[in-house]
């Protein structure tokens, strides 16, 4: 069995047993992450290994880099998921599932990767599907609300699009993908496939952009260059994955076997976007994704 580190990306990625989770043999996607996290960095890499044999309510775990608190019974993690080349998954059951990080990890330019599917009902039905998003903890005593939803990755903002916005409270300014695009590139329900969002916040040129991936790391299948605000982050916001934590029915129903998280945008530099296109193919040979 091997363990190892992400090439002096981080110093508390553990894969080894010792302190935040079972165990874990090192297969070739670890190794594409691993290399990509060197040229980027790493914020979070939710893994469903991590987290067999873990209590879910109300536990923490799944993550190799900083533990995620999972706050909802609704959510079970499959040990061996056939769809998933029989790899486990976290199986979110209703719409009110969701795995919240800890404070202070969002960064102004990221990238969310994530090996998922989503239920075929969801999808066919123009529901509002929050995949990750961020937000702050901090309530609004005027709606008894937590303040300002700022990243937000989700499925049918409006009816038929996938939908990615660095400030969601602002009008008009996410980057919208026809669900026809995504469904022509293998975004089917209830079918696995690997999902990415790109944000480069703070490009020389001043100029906000974004990119929208589906099954190939190199070719986008959305992209803006004009996002007009970027998010909010500081020392109280964090990751929320499932659910958009402030929304009603809102949850991502469907399966997430992993979610790689960065703090830089792999569209803004060569090298990097290389070394996620194979994280994109290594992540399809293992888990079967056409």
């Amino acid at each position: 069995m091997t363990t190892f580190s992400l090439l002096n990306t981080v110093d508390d990625l553990d894969f080894s047993g010792r302190g935040l989770g079972p165990t874990i043999t090192i297969d070739p996607l670890d190794r594409y992450v691993s290399r990509l996290a060197a040229l980027t960095g790493l914020v979070h890499y939710l893994d469903a290994r991590s987290a067999i044999g873990v209590k879910v309510f109300n536990s923490r775990g799944g993550d190799r880099r900083k533990q995620f608190q999972w706050t909802s019974d609704d959510m079970a993690v499959v040990a061996s998921d056939p769809a998933y080349n029989g790899y486990p998954v976290f199986n979110f059951t209703d719409d009110d599932c969701d795995m919240v990080g800890p404070l202070g990890t969002p960064t102004s330019s990221y990238t969310v990767i994530a090996i998922c599917d989503i239920q075929a009902a969801r999808l066919a039905g123009n529901v509002a599907s929050f995949l990750a998003a961020t937000y702050s903890p901090e309530i609004d005593p005027g709606t008894s609300l937590p303040y300002g939803g700022e990243i937000a990755i989700q499925y049918a903002l409006s009816a038929d699009v996938f939908s990615h916005s660095p400030e969601v409270n602002t009008g008009g300014n996410a980057l919208n993908v026809a669900q026809a695009v995504m469904t022509a590139a293998g975004m089917a329900g209830d079918t696995p496939c690997v999902l990415a969002v790109s944000y480069d916040g703070t490009p020389a040129s001043g100029s906000r952009s974004s990119r929208i991936y589906l099954n190939d790391g190199l070719n986008a299948r959305g992209s803006k260059t004009n996002h007009t605000q970027g998010p909010r982050v500081g020392p109280t916001t964090r990751w929320a994955v499932g659910w958009n934590q402030f929304g009603v029915d809102t949850g991502w129903v469907g399966r997430i076997a992993r979610m790689i998280i960065l703090p830089q945008a792999v569209h803004a530099n060569s090298q990097a976007l290389t070394a996620f296109s194979d994280v994109v193919e290594a992540a399809k040979d293992l888990f079967g994704i056409a």
